[in-house]
């Protein structure tokens, strides 16, 4: 795998975001791999969510859960990439519930 190509941390809101409008990548860029990582802490609290677009903070038309300190990767397949356009995520608002999120070439 490459080093990391885009990336960064962003604080989950309530209402579902891109993973690429969340961290402004450039539209519309593929990966082999998006890992994603909600942080642990005291601070932390309650589980975040990703989905499509219509993911909601309370788990409804959820894909998947994150816990805090639980991470997620997502991978490719054969003659597909994975987008950061198509991974949304919401879940309970809070300042400490930082989604960390690398991408790899």
């Amino acid at each position: 795998m490459a080093a990391v190509d885009d990336g960064g941390n962003f604080a989950v809101t309530t209402t579902a975001q891109s993973l690429t409008v969340a961290l402004s990548i450039a539209g519309n860029k593929h990966f082999n791999r998006v890992s994603v990582k909600l942080s642990a802490g005291a601070l932390s609290t309650g589980t975040c969510y990703w989905g499509n677009s219509d993911v909601q903070s309370d788990g409804t038309n959820a894909h998947g859960e994150l816990e805090p300190g639980r991470g997620y990767d997502f991978y490719s397949g054969v003659g597909w990439l994975v987008n950061t356009d198509d991974i949304y995520i919401a879940g309970p608002e809070n300042a400490a519930n930082v989604l960390f999120v690398n991408c790899m070439a």
